[in-house]
């Protein structure tokens, strides 16, 4: 039986020949947006959480990744 939505209905960008011109730019804004991010926060983990790895295309976790925000330069708790 054939699938309703194509193979790489959800791959960023697309792929292949019609693949967008624009993604390169892409990336390069989404590395410069997390430079921007981890030069002013730090990321924790909640306390006695551990990781459980779903099976999917990509390195995905189950029910995400819960972390808490702090701000660089205060005093964390």
């Amino acid at each position: 039986m054939a699938s309703a939505r194509p193979v790489n209905a959800f791959i960023p960008f697309g792929v292949g020949p019609h693949r967008c011109i624009g993604s390169q730019l892409g990336y390069l804004n989404a590395q410069f947006i997390l430079t921007l991010f981890f030069q002013r926060y730090r990321m924790r983990t909640l306390p006695g959480w551990t990781p459980k790895h779903a099976s999917t295309f990509s390195t995905t976790l189950e029910g995400g990744l819960p972390v808490l925000l702090d701000r660089v330069g205060t005093k964390v708790p």
